[in-house]
């Protein structure tokens, strides 16, 4: 994962191959908490770029290293 604040962007390692298509939502993590969610708005073989919606705690932010799920309920 790749974060740019100023955009409200997130690159993530995970593209068409991984089954996302544009307007996938998707759920960052960290260890057992949701961290934020983001809306998928650009799509390639091995990597996307998705629109930061809502951090669950608006100190807290999307970090390399969490963890990324399929929202099933926005799929």
């Amino acid at each position: 994962i790749t974060v740019n604040k100023e955009y409200n962007l997130v690159l993530v390692d995970a593209g068409q191959r991984q089954g996302l298509r544009v307007g996938t939502p998707i759920s960052f993590h960290r260890k057992d908490r949701t961290v934020g969610t983001a809306l998928v708005i650009d799509v390639r073989d091995t990597f996307s770029g998705a629109i930061l919606l809502e951090l669950s705690d608006p100190n807290d932010q999307i970090m390399v290293g969490d963890g990324m799920k399929i929202d099933p309920e926005g799929v």
